[in-house]
């Protein structure tokens, strides 16, 4: 059971949040979003921090970068190993490479975007041709759509396995698991140290964000 007073948050929907320790998870061999047998390991990790009584938690998927995960331990960030298959692992999930491609790739369209967005008033304006520009610029908005859900999209891994809040001082945390076959390995798996939140709600602080 956890301990009382437990600021721990659960989401909106406690029925698919498992609570769990931080030191004594471990995650089934399997892979969160299709159960196939895992091949992959992908390093998930959150940051907190307490600043004017408020509480801000980070999430970030590391992907191939194996570095950054031990970086952020020693910044005071809790890294969770999470086992994948090939297809859902480090080759899929949004690193910090792909959104800094992302970024560079929108400032890179942002001129011609810019460019045809004022031709095209200047052509309602004076009744010029629309067409000329106004088929680049549905180019340039769909590229656009495609390079920023490139790098900030979250992921299949990452919708299947969400991860909400930490509490140091009892040393758990909650994760939101939306496939119930694994959410229910996760727990047998950890029977003496996970449980769902529906099972503990009167220590918990259930929050709606």
């Amino acid at each position: 059971m956890l301990p009382e007073k437990s600021k721990l948050k659960i989401g909106k929907h406690p029925d698919k949040v498992v609570i769990a320790r931080m030191d004594k998870i471990a995650f089934p061999e399997i892979c969160p979003v299709c159960l196939d047998e895992a091949e992959d390991l992908v390093p998930i990790s959150i940051y907190d921090k307490e600043e004017d009584d408020r509480r801000y938690l980070t999430v970030r998927s590391e992907g191939k970068d194996q570095v950054a995960p031990f970086l952020a331990e020693t910044k005071g960030a809790v890294t969770f190993w999470i086992p994948t298959c090939l297809f859902h692992g480090s080759r899929s999930v949004a690193t910090t490479k792909k959104k800094v491609m992302s970024i560079v790739g929108f400032m890179i369209v942002f001129y011609p975007l810019l460019f045809y967005t004022l031709g095209v008033i200047t052509a309602l304006q004076y009744e010029r041709p629309l067409i000329p520009v106004a088929a680049p610029l549905a180019g340039i908005l769909i590229a656009l759509v495609a390079i920023i859900g490139y790098g900030f999209y979250p992921r299949a891994l990452e919708r299947h396995l969400k991860f909400i809040d930490i509490d140091r001082a009892t040393s758990r945390f909650s994760v939101s698991v939306k496939n119930d076959e694994y959410r229910k390995s996760l727990i047998e798996q950890n029977e003496m140290h996970a449980s769902l939140a529906t099972e503990m709600t009167d220590n918990l602080e259930e929050c709606k964000g």
